[in-house]
């Protein structure tokens, strides 16, 4: 599976709706995704319940809103079902002839922040703060070369 992730710089040349020039995906725009994202999972769960009380039976309260199941049938074959029909040359011709389906999904996470504690001063560089030793200042070793 190949994974897409956001290279440095983030507003590098792509291909760009309505011939905007370097876009930049913004940190607003990620979290608004996020916000739909976890939206869409809280819907799926309250499906779920819902179709679990319609199955056990459970009236709906009276009001302006009601509530239907429609049910569809669909034949989705993977190669485990067909191989109960199918010879095993057969399935490797199957493969052989049908293009693969390629799928994207977009996960957006958040970086994990440091952990602070009352050991973190600020540099005075960069106003950073940086991780003192509990023996102190002096007790600081320059950071080993990668």
């Amino acid at each position: 599976m190949t994974q897409l992730r956001s290279a440095t710089p983030a507003h590098r040349e792509t291909s760009c709706p309505a011939g905007i020039r370097n876009p930049v995906i913004t940190q607003q725009r990620l979290a608004r995704y996020r916000e739909l994202s976890a939206l869409d999972r809280e819907r799926r769960s309250l499906r779920r319940e819902l179709l679990g009380l319609l199955a056990a039976g459970a009236p709906v309260e009276p009001g302006r809103l009601r509530i239907r199941v429609c049910r569809n049938e669909a034949r989705r074959l993977n190669f485990k079902t067909l191989r109960a029909v199918f010879t095993d040359p057969e399935l490797n011709w199957l493969r052989s002839v049908i293009e693969p389906t390629i799928t994207q999904s977009l996960q957006v996470t958040a970086d994990r922040p440091s952990p602070r504690s009352e050991h973190e001063e600020p540099t005075e560089a960069t106003g950073a703060p940086h991780r003192v030793p509990r023996g102190g200042p002096e007790a600081v070793r320059p950071p080993e070369a990668c």
